[in-house]
């Protein structure tokens, strides 16, 4: 995969750029950007139906399940606050790839490793490779946008959502079928891996912006009330969302005494809401 520092008409103003591709390769990527998000939803979810699978293997308390799923978001967190500056260098090309690859490998070794701290080194792992892949394949979204000209970028989180709803549907019909959830995870981290293996190659070699270098060399970037209203509102939404995606299919499984398959089902119905009000928000955003 080719760096964008190598192309120097790359160094532009990245909307004359990418509104200069031809129609053809603005289209591929943009699909490539749709399965980006799809196979990151579907990895997501197919990590969630298994919470209580993670619980009951390694007998863990409520405590302990909480501490796993910290791991998740403490590694999302710490790759998210230096990311940026290493996506700008690379390009979202080779971000994309390397986070989903990432994000891949570690879902595949969840229900594989024997111990506990293997599991919460996994999971860590696993939250760097999901935000890593969350903000290159954001990035990617904001350039295919200004390429296209008009805004998708509500629909391309939706596609995160509908893969979270396919994630957790199919899981867990295989479930209901009698598969193993080691196998089930490592089928859909197999899937992930293939579809960042067809889709990268299509992603544009994201630019960044003009003003990036000298904003950043400002010392006032968290100084931003914008940035700091956008972040509180982004907190409010995430703490309502990470609740359904860590803890639903635990309340459906220990409280509703559930089936798994059903229990994959609620997780699933709640994707599928989601992906609905996303997929109208292109529409919202471009009247308002």
């Amino acid at each position: 995969m080719s760096n964008h520092a190598t192309d120097p008409a790359l160094h532009a103003q990245p909307a004359a750029v990418h509104r200069a591709l031809p129609a053809a390769r603005r289209h591929r990527a943009r699909i490539a950007t749709m399965a980006l998000f799809f196979v990151a939803g579907m990895m997501y979810a197919s990590w969630g139906v298994h919470v209580p699978t993670v619980r009951d293997k390694f007998h863990l308390n409520a405590a302990m399940l909480s501490y796993a799923l910290f791991a998740v978001a403490g590694g999302s967190i710490a790759a998210m606050t230096s990311i940026g500056t290493w996506i700008a260098r690379v390009g979202s090309r080779r971000a994309c790839f390397a986070g989903g690859i990432t994000m891949s490998v570690c879902g595949a070794l969840i229900l594989v490793v024997p111990y506990y701290w293997m599991l919460i080194v996994v999971l860590a792992a696993f939250g760097i490779g999901m935000a890593t892949l969350d903000v290159a394949m954001n990035a990617e979204a904001s350039a295919v946008e200004e390429a296209v000209g008009k805004p998708i970028m509500s629909g391309l989180h939706g596609m995160f959502s509908l893969g979270g709803m396919a994630g957790a549907a199919i899981g867990g019909a295989l479930l209901a079928r009698g598969m193993a959830p080691a196998l089930h995870l490592l089928l859909a981290s197999a899937l992930a891996a293939l579809v960042l293996a067809v889709s990268c190659p299509a992603v544009l070699p994201h630019v960044p912006h003009a003003a990036h270098g000298e904003h950043a060399k400002t010392g006032n970037r968290w100084r931003t009330p914008a940035l700091w209203a956008l972040g509180a509102i982004a907190l409010i939404a995430l703490i309502a969302e990470g609740a359904m995606y860590d803890w639903a299919t635990v309340y459906m499984r220990d409280v509703v005494l559930s089936t798994p398959a059903l229990a994959s089902a609620a997780y699933a119905a709640f994707s599928g809401g989601m992906a609905i009000a996303r997929f109208a928000g292109d529409a919202v955003r471009a009247r308002f």
